[in-house]
């Protein structure tokens, strides 16, 4: 309505109104009285107000509608992909600025042409047959083919149609048209590389043969017949199910079929049984005329896989040990230390010091087993040097004795002159003993029995390693190797299997932790441990460790006379409350001065305050706020000259790489008592310091 029929609208409704009003014809305006022409002409403006009101709403309404059109034709043109409308004919009849682009032309030259004309001549079956199927249907159809390009050359084009009808109710067609050029040119170069590939594969030692599609041998190079046992001539016209009948059940057959229906590459890789016993992983590669395979045995790799899962294994198992002795150890420290004061302040006759006398000995017992658990996580407490393994045995023998039931002989037969290897002797020892002692635990009860332990030289290849030590870090050269055989009950593979996990036992007071023990320490020594056992022919345990080129030179301890400060002050850090109060009272009970800290942050302050008046400074190496190895390197930034002591409930191995190269004292491993305690500070300041 424009606004002078609106004016006119308003003028007739006014005097409707006023007539109405007056009781009078509103063809008389005349006859109106003021007072009703004037409310007549005040409702006249109010309906003006409003249908202004309505014309200002029908403009913004307007402007929304053409601001969205742009808005929906601004995506629509710059989508990235191109769209077209077609009718049931295949004209176009609308496309977007990209389909123009995609086509190299404008968009009006393609309005009222023929889809097929811009669609290469070689393809256009294809364009008919979909075309039909959509026609005839209804169905979405989506196809690839190449589009002409003005002035450029065809390109590859992936194609979705679905039908569609119009406002007015024609039947159109929406089309949607993506460029994948790039994908075809990288699906076309990876064919081309297959083909060259297979044509050099007769001198590659992956196994390669082809079938057709009756499952005929059509090829097979030299390593494929080499894998399966059968000359290339005789493969060729036999059908694969027959010459390996249970092949079509296994994974192969099955991945072979699938490929071949599907017309797909696919990757199987499974183990295959009788007569190959082999996992081998296999390609396969559909073609027209039938089915490729290449394939490659992967035992070996299997084989060095199953070694990896049983090294990271052992390595959680080692992480989960040193954790609970580490805790253990700061249990015991407390145990021992405070039963260790109790006692050095009781009278050897007070019938308490039997009881606490108890306590230190199970706690030295406990202490034993939290060694053998660090042991096994590689981080026992080791003292490397050269050593004759043949002597330490000999040494050994009446400590082999006296821990083995007297009904089990011991029989040695130690080979002399042997080359040093460098290991730790206590850990050396405790690896003998365990090894005995499983021995003759497993002759059984009252049965006469014997353990030999035999040391020798070998002189190990590649070839050896591989076939003996398998998965172990051992390189070719010479080794010393200690062997222990017992004539015991023997054990079967699910048992040889888990000898060397913690805490696993078949005996009924075994803790499993004297194996895993062993396991450890060769581990640590960088050295290897093999078993040989079946049930009821015995057990034998080899173990190597690497050969030093020469023999142990045997060296006479340097002793140092000099005095020991009998007291002074000592700045003792760590988180543990028992531990502290422990630490004070043993060693004020000495005569010395004690400032204690709970973490290393409040250590540096305290030592900061007291440096100049510290004789020594005792840190346990894990705590919460600041560890070990920060409060070291700032109380050192303090005072370089300052004494320090690492306590640790891990291994002393571990503390030792952990502050390798720095500056410190020694090392107190947990647990401990006032008098080990005493004997190590009395050490470290024996010892001169810069």
């Amino acid at each position: 309505m424009t606004p002078e029929e609106a004016a006119q609208a308003l003028r007739r409704r006014a005097e409707a109104l006023a007539g109405e009003r007056a009781g009078e014809s509103p063809e008389n305006p005349e006859a109106l009285s003021p007072e009703v022409a004037r409310r007549a002409f005040h409702d006249l403006r109010v309906h003006q107000i409003e249908l202004e009101m309505q014309n200002d709403e029908l403009r913004r309404t307007q402007e929304e509608l053409e601001a969205s059109r742009a808005r929906y034709f601004d995506l629509y043109d710059l989508a990235p992909v191109g769209y077209f409308t077609l009718s049931e004919q295949g004209l176009i009849l609308e496309a977007n600025l990209t389909a123009a682009k995609l086509l190299g032309v404008s968009r009006g030259a393609l309005v009222k042409r023929a889809l097929s004309h811009f669609i290469l001549p070689a393809d256009q079956d294809t364009l008919y047959r979909h075309w039909r199927e959509l026609l005839e249907r209804g169905a979405p159809q989506v196809w690839e083919l190449r589009l002409l390009k003005k002035d450029a050359a065809p390109f590859w084009a992936r194609v979705e149609a679905a039908a569609a009808q119009e406002a007015d109710g024609a039947s159109v067609f929406r089309i949607v048209v993506s460029d994948i050029a790039g994908r075809k040119q990288a699906e076309e170069e990876a064919i081309l590389a297959h083909r060259k590939t297979i044509a050099i594969l007769e001198s590659i030692s992956d196994g390669f043969c082809s079938f057709d599609r009756e499952w005929r041998y059509t090829y097979a190079n030299p390593a494929a017949a080499r894998m399966m046992s059968i000359p290339s001539a005789e493969l060729l016209g036999k059908v694969v199910w027959e010459l390996w009948p249970h092949l079509a059940d296994m994974p192969f057959g099955v991945a072979f079929r699938r490929a071949l229906a599907e017309n797909i590459p696919l990757k199987v890789e499974a183990f295959y049984t009788e007569p190959l016993n082999r996992w081998f992983e296999v390609r396969c590669y559909p073609s027209s005329e039938g089915l490729s395979l290449l394939f490659n045995d992967t035992t070996e790799r299997r084989h060095a896989e199953e070694r990896l899962r049983q090294t990271q294994k052992l390595e959680s198992l080692g992480l989960l040990a040193g954790g609970i002795a580490h805790d253990f150890n700061n249990l015991l420290a407390v145990i021992m230390g405070n039963a260790g004061l109790a006692l050095m302040e009781l009278p050897h006759s007070a019938p308490s010091a039997s009881y606490l006398t108890e306590i230190v000995t199970a706690s030295e017992r406990a202490s034993h087993l939290t060694r053998q658990m660090l042991a096994y996580a590689g981080k026992g407490r080791f003292v490397v040097e050269p050593i004759d393994l043949s002597q330490l045995v000999g040494e050994m023998e009446p400590l082999i004795h006296a821990s083995i039931p007297k009904m089990v002989d011991i029989h040695l037969d130690l080979a002399p002159d042997l080359p040093a290897v460098e290991a730790d002797p206590g850990q050396i020892r405790q690896l003998v003993v365990n090894l005995v002692v499983n021995g003759a635990e497993a002759i059984r009860e009252g049965k006469p029995g014997t353990v030999s332990i035999r040391t020798e030289l070998r002189e190990l290849d590649a070839e050896q390693i591989d076939g003996e030590f398998p998965g172990d870090p051992l390189s070719p050269g010479a080794y010393v190797g200690i062997d222990v055989r017992d004539t015991g009950m023997g054990m079967d593979e699910a048992t040889k299997s888990r000898i060397f996990d913690p805490f696993f036992t078949t005996k009924s007071l075994g803790r499993g932790l004297g194996l895993a023990a062993v396991s450890g320490i060769v581990r640590a020594q960088k050295g290897a441990i093999r078993v040989y056992s079946s049930p009821g022919c015995g057990t034998s345990f080899q173990v190597l460790f690497p050969a030093l080129a020469g023999p142990v030179a045997h060296q006479v301890p340097e002793t140092s006379p000099m005095e020991t400060p009998a007291a002074g002050t000592v700045v003792f850090v760590d988180d543990e409350a028992a531990m502290r109060s422990f630490a004070r009272s043993g060693l004020e009970h000495h005569g010395w001065r004690v400032l204690l800290a709970e973490n290393g942050a409040e250590g540096v302050r305290v030592f900061e305050e007291h440096q100049h008046d510290v004789t020594l400074v005792i840190l346990d190496m894990t705590m919460p706020v600041m560890g070990g190895e920060e409060a070291l390197d700032r109380m050192k930034a303090i005072r370089p000259d300052v004494p320090v002591i690492i306590s640790t409930g891990y291994g002393e191995s571990e503390a030792a790489q952990r502050f390798a190269g720095k500056d410190i004292a020694g090392l107190l491993q947990k647990p401990y008592t006032v008098s080990e305690l005493m004997e190590k500070i009395a050490a470290v300041l024996r010892t001169p310091h810069k």
